[in-house]
């Protein structure tokens, strides 16, 4: 097992750890060979955001705060002691800055070697850290909880075209335009601040179009990767309030499946908690102890995805908040609007840090919706109601829409 000394002494398995060593690599440092080259440690007393902003991903610094839960985050973490806590991986190594000055780093052992060919050809251990760099990063600051602003991810420009010009007087207008408006600008997919594949066209070809957390996870890949955990919550919805010590064991391995898959680990919870989010899920009626972030989204999702069309809850995170919110905020102003109408009052920004979102400037006063089951609750019931209008608009394309699509949608449009 891997140990982290700094983090209260957490583990990861040694395959886990390998992976992000090979994905850091790839990812931050190309033209290096992880299996015989040596990655700087740039052990630094500051926070996490101060490390990406000073151009510092290449490290094991901020490998391992990555690798850790959200408390340790800002923690300086790639110290001596992390170094002796796991000889069995690492060896001390020296890498030479641009300027030719000697900085500490880090290199594998023979061991680590031997195992690290396993570990790249199986992504079942890769696509989980390359979910970790994709997704939203919670940090505790000060005690409270935040997202990270600064990117990991590479920043891209947002390329949307002037917004629609028009009156809009209620909320089914908008909702309409926000359905033509996608329907008929093209999107070009983007995957590492890149241009990735072709511009597509239109709601279904965007559908089509989705992955996660990289371009070879598409959306039959994840339909088929998601299912099972999909049957096992929908299984524990019928009980929710009265789970026996199995169900709630079993809850807990289904939440941590749900976590890695997005790429946002959690601190921890009382055993409670599940229940909890599972159950105001359900009802729409936030509970005393239900938490919610981008994480927690995910688990009230899937507890409603069997549901009947009213009931569903959609992922509400920094991507899809932000398509959302960008062409909204875009719409209105172009129609005339200087504040955001009341029937949008719960319908709450989400920090971003990657892609278009890393530099975000709406023209209206949007709240912070992160965090709040209000935003969640709001921002599903606005994706119910595009989900019916194309339903009504567009029964030529043979879809029958459910709001999970509508929400694939709009997570590859908010990148």
């Amino acid at each position: 097992m891997f140990t982290f000394p700094h983090a209260n002494g957490q583990q990861i398995p040694d395959e886990v750890f390998l992976a992000g060593w090979w994905v850091w690599f790839e990812r931050f440092g190309p033209a290096l060979d992880p299996a015989t080259a040596a990655m700087p440690r740039r052990n630094v007393g500051c926070g996490l955001a101060a490390q990406l902003a000073e151009g510092r991903r290449f490290s094991l610094d901020v490998l391992c705060r990555m690798l850790v839960t959200p408390p340790y985050r800002n923690g300086m973490q790639a110290t001596p002691p992390l170094m002796e806590a796991n000889a069995h991986l690492l060896e001390a190594a020296m890498v030479e800055r641009a300027n030719g000055a000697p900085l500490n780093g880090a290199m594998l052992t023979e061991h680590a070697r031997n195992l690290l060919g396993k570990i790249v050809a199986n992504p079942v251990r890769i696509d989980p850290i390359e979910a970790l760099i994709e997704g939203d990063i919670e940090l505790n600051v000060a005690g409270i909880q935040q997202l990270l602003a600064e990117p990991l991810t590479e920043p891209c420009e947002t390329r949307d075209g002037p917004a629609p010009t028009g009156p809009i007087e209620n909320r089914g207008d908008l909702v309409r335009r926000l359905v033509d408006w996608i329907d008929t600008e093209p999107h070009q997919p983007m995957y590492r601040g890149r241009d990735f594949g072709e511009p597509l066209s239109g709601w279904a070809q965007r559908l089509q179009g989705y992955f996660w957390p990289k371009p070879s996870v598409h959306l039959d890949a994840t339909r088929e990767r998601l299912a099972p955990l999909l049957r096992t919550a929908a299984e524990l919805a019928e009980t929710a309030g009265r789970w026996t010590d199995a169900e709630r064991k079993r809850a807990a391995v289904f939440a941590e499946e749900v976590f890695v898959w997005g790429g946002v680990p959690q601190r921890q919870f009382p055993e409670n908690t599940i229940e909890l989010v599972f159950r105001s899920a359900l009802t729409g009626q936030e509970l005393d102890g239900a938490l919610m972030n981008s994480g927690w989204t995910k688990v009230a999702a899937f507890a409603t995805a069997h549901l009947s069309d009213d009931g569903q809850l959609v992922i509400w995170d920094s991507r899809v908040a932000h398509s959302l919110i960008r062409r909204m905020d875009a719409l209105l102003v172009a129609s005339g609007h200087e504040e955001i109408p009341p029937y949008l009052a719960d319908i709450g920004r989400v920090a971003g840090r990657g892609g278009t979102r890393h530099e975000v400037n709406y023209a209206l006063r949007w709240p912070d919706g992160y965090r709040r089951w209000p935003s969640v609750f709001a921002g599903s019931a606005l994706v119910r109601e595009i989900r019916d209008e194309l339903n009504r608009k567009r029964p030529s394309d043979g879809i029958k829409w459910t709001a999970r699509m509508v929400e694939m949608v709009l997570f590859m449009d908010g990148y």
